[in-house]
């Protein structure tokens, strides 16, 4: 009876609308790319991390798998620190005054009472009870009761607290920016300033007994006491490095973690390469511990077992099993930004990053870096390529800009390249100084066009810029494009008419290929708009800053503005068709509307990176890139979000099986599904007459997004169902293996 109720079920489920939320899942960094923050490590194989967006992720075998959790606690904020008092009992502190904790080793989160919205960067207890958690604006919260309510301790600082670690229930020290040094004998009742000689951001602070520590932070700083911080010496490290994260095991042994990096001009901290340093003498002397370039790291840990574990940007992983000797990465992929995206179908594609063109040709599971020609010179900085347009799988163009070291002088040029096997060679065909291109757009295999701005050298004045091909991109013409300081987009129907948006509110469009160039003012104010795409004559979208979205119907003559439903800036879109459109943009924001833009829907992307580039080439197969490596993709795009955009209950409230990736597939596919919160599943297959054929999962699982590969190789070609349950709540889905 029950393989005849299954069966039924299945045959229902065939012919019945899809019910999936749609998903967005990481394809690079793997095994996700949200920034880490902190790191915890229990033993030998258990670890656990938190970063932004509420990324919780954990290992159970030394770091060969990560299960990753987005939101934990139904929560998006950046978790900054974790701690625990054992193997169950910990805490998290993060930003908007976000405090969780755990009784069950990280398996589930409880949402802790606040006391402050503001960030709170560092968490530190002595038992079960008693813990001090420390933030933005000079904040320092204690508990007596494991987090249940918190007191407010007067810290006499107005500066950002970073660090905090206590080596008794009476003596503690926080160090924050500006050199902040404080010291409590009292449990915190009373903190006082220790002087220490230094100015600079301090990030982390440790102690191995009642007289000895150490605080590292930012412009190489290493300061270490050995008198209970009444005093505090300088150590010589390496220059040019910021330090986040201090630990020791010992009065000898130590280890500190960083990066190279600059302040820009918004007093915003750009970090590169991240570095590990040792010392066996105290810290007298600091050896480099990593041989090879890492992302920049944020903090580190260490246990008993010998077992170290750093993370930071781009969730980077490292890890040492034998005392901080010898380190490697645990995770895949790579971490340049990625500014442009171009698939030709649903395999083969390219992306661009600052440095160089990847390639793939297995749907982005794997990636080829090219380093021939261009981008293997290496008096070449930054090899930023903007815009990429592929006609089929060998013929393609990409346009940007570059900077070269000439004597004492950085100069930017623009570039446009060409090639003809597939990106494996690329033809530089046209460079122009002090100029940036970013958009490209090639009608045919003769006929393109390039925009961007050049920079007047006198005045440094920029000013738009378009160049024209007709042969193939063998003669690059500029023509004339006056639309203001900067150009940014331009899509052309045909060799005569195409449309331009630049640095303002207006629309430009040509009739007579790029000749003469009309303008079109749109109903936007203050904002500029950055991407313009059509689907046929008429019908255009162009997407911009703040949100900015307009539409129109009679060929660029009007634009209507849309409501896009956020205010974060739109850099990169795609016309699926008529109706069918998806804009991409900063902060992890991912939109889509199905009737043509009178409804926009925003999408969870489990991310906060920045995305610069989205494109679909099959129509529920698409791909968004952008910062510090980030490629999300989804094979569930239209019919998914069509039954989303019409269903009255939550997310929240449900399950979520996906559609798996590939389908039909031989031998492997990869399941995915999602879970509200923590549960105990099954996930089982069946073949067409409900017999069981298989149990992939019947254990608990935390909440968040999850995947399993799946091997076919002993099934016969054939249609078969998967079933995810947990507890009353059931969701089937059919695949095809196909041999």
């Amino acid at each position: 009876m029950r393989s005849l109720a299954l069966v039924v079920m299945f045959i229902l489920f065939v012919f019945a609308e899809g019910f999936a939320q749609v998903s967005w899942f990481w394809q690079n960094p793997t095994p996700q790319g949200n920034r880490l923050n902190a790191i915890h490590t229990f033993d030998q194989n258990h670890a656990l991390a938190v970063g932004d967006f509420g990324t919780v992720i954990s290992t159970a075998d030394g770091g060969e798998n990560w299960d990753v959790v987005h939101s934990a606690s139904g929560m998006t904020i950046n978790l900054r620190d974790i701690f625990f008092i054992n193997d169950s009992i910990g805490w998290i502190s993060g930003e908007v005054g976000i405090l969780l904790k755990t009784m069950d080793g990280g398996h589930s989160w409880q949402n802790l009472s606040s006391p402050t919205s503001l960030d709170m960067y560092s968490i530190f207890f002595l038992d079960q009870n008693t813990g001090w958690t420390v933030g933005r604006w000079g904040k320092v919260f204690k508990t007596n009761d494991g987090g249940a309510s918190w007191e407010a301790q007067e810290s006499n600082s107005y500066r950002n607290l970073k660090g905090v670690h206590f080596v008794d229930s009476q003596t503690g020290y926080i160090v924050g920016h500006g050199g902040t040094i404080l010291k409590t004998v009292n449990g915190g009742t009373q903190w006082d300033s220790k002087t220490n000689g230094t100015s600079s951001h301090l990030q982390s602070v440790y102690f191995v007994n009642a007289d000895t520590g150490w605080v590292v932070g930012q412009d190489s700083t290493i300061l270490k006491t050995m008198d209970g911080g009444e005093h505090w010496m300088a150590q010589r490290s390496i220059s040019s490095h910021h330090f986040a994260s201090v630990e020791f095991v010992d009065a000898d042994t130590g280890w500190v973690a960083g990066f190279t990096g600059f302040v820009d001009d918004y007093g915003i901290m750009q970090k590169s390469t991240g570095t590990i340093l040792k010392t066996v003498d105290g810290g007298e002397n600091w050896q480099v511990q990593n041989t090879s370039p890492i992302r920049a790291l944020n903090a580190l840990a260490y246990n008993r077992f010998g077992t170290c574990w750093a993370v930071g940007e781009s969730g980077m992983i490292f890890k040492s099993a034998d005392w901080g000797t010898s380190w490697v990465t645990q995770i895949g992929g790579f971490a340049e930004s990625l500014l442009s995206v171009y698939f030709i179908n649903v395999d083969t594609g390219w992306v661009a990053s600052d440095q160089t063109i990847l390639k793939t040709t297995d749907g982005g599971m794997n990636w080829t870096r090219n380093s021939n020609g261009f981008f293997s010179d290496t008096t070449i900085l930054y090899k930023n390529i903007l815009s990429m347009q592929f006609l089929d799988a060998d013929t393609g163009w990409a346009a940007g800009a570059y900077e070269m070291e000439i004597g004492n002088n950085y100069e930017l040029r623009s570039i446009i390249l060409k090639t003809t096997d597939g990106g494996e060679n690329w033809l530089q065909q046209q460079s122009g100084f002090y100029e940036i291109l970013y958009g490209l757009y090639m009608v045919n295999a003769d006929t393109g066009y390039a925009i961007g701005y050049r920079i007047n050298i006198n005045t440094g004045t920029p000013s738009s810029l378009m160049y024209k091909t007709v042969d193939g991109g063998n003669n690059w013409q500029e023509i004339n494009a006056r639309m203001g300081y900067a150009a940014f987009s331009t899509y052309f129907v045909d060799s005569k008419t195409g449309w331009a948006v630049a640095y303002n509110t207006n629309v430009y469009k040509t009739t007579d290929g790029g000749a003469t160039w009309r303008t079109y003012r749109t109903d936007l104010n203050d904002v500029f708009l950055f991407s313009i795409s059509f689907f046929d004559e008429n019908i255009g979208w162009a997407v911009g800053i703040e949100g900015s979205i307009v539409k129109t119907d009679d060929g660029g003559l009007t634009w209507t503005q849309q409501n896009s439903g956020t205010y974060n800036d739109l850099y990169s879109l795609c016309v699926v068709d008529q109706k069918t459109v998806w804009a991409a943009g900063t902060r992890g924001t991912i939109i889509h509307t199905i009737d043509g833009g009178e409804r926009w829907t925003k999408y969870e992307t489990n991310t906060s990176n920045d995305f610069w580039g989205i494109t679909f080439p099959q129509v529920e197969i698409g791909y968004a890139v952008g910062m510090n490596g980030t490629i999300l993709k989804t094979v569930n795009g239209i019919s998914d979000v069509q039954f989303l955009a019409d269903r009255k209950s939550t997310i929240a409230e449900q399950i979520t099986l996906y559609q798996n990736y590939p389908n039909p597939f031989n031998p492997t596919t990869t399941f995915s599904f999602y879970l509200p919160i923590s549960s105990r599943i099954t996930l089982k297959i069946y073949n067409i007459l409900g017999k069981e054929i298989s149990t992939l999962i019947d254990d608990y699982r935390p909440s968040g997004l999850h995947q399993i590969s799946f091997s076919a190789h002993d099934l016969p070609s054939g249609l078969y169902f998967y079933q995810l349950q947990a507890g009353d709540r059931r969701q089937i889905r059919k695949f095809l293996v196909q041999k």
